[in-house]
């Protein structure tokens, strides 16, 4: 009897990704974040047999600690929460399973 061969797993911090793209796109009304976004998980995605996504829940633990946790920070602008949104369904619909942590 052979060994099976073995399986390879990709885990991508999908906010590392996301947010830094988020920042630096100039026109965030076109997309950019979710076009580079895609355009580097994809490629990197295509060479491993799975794939998981991991994707922020929303609210934080540290939160619940104490009130004034990133309580100086503005709302989520709604073009970043449909990007990403766009962006998570795009993977799922890849075939990758996307996962709240």
């Amino acid at each position: 009897m052979t060994n099976p061969t073995p399986k390879s797993l990709l885990i991508v911090d999908l906010s590392s990704v996301f947010f830094p793209a988020w920042h630096a796109g100039d026109n965030r009304e076109v997309g950019f974040a979710y076009g580079s976004t895609l355009g580097k998980v994809r490629p990197l995605a295509a060479k491993f047999d799975h794939v998981v996504i991991a994707c922020d829940s929303g609210r934080s633990f540290r939160k619940d600690i104490d009130g004034r946790y990133k309580a100086d920070r503005p709302e989520k602008d709604e073009q970043l929460l449909r990007q990403l949104s766009d962006v998570q369904d795009a993977l799922r619909a890849d075939g990758h399973l996307v996962a709240k942590a």
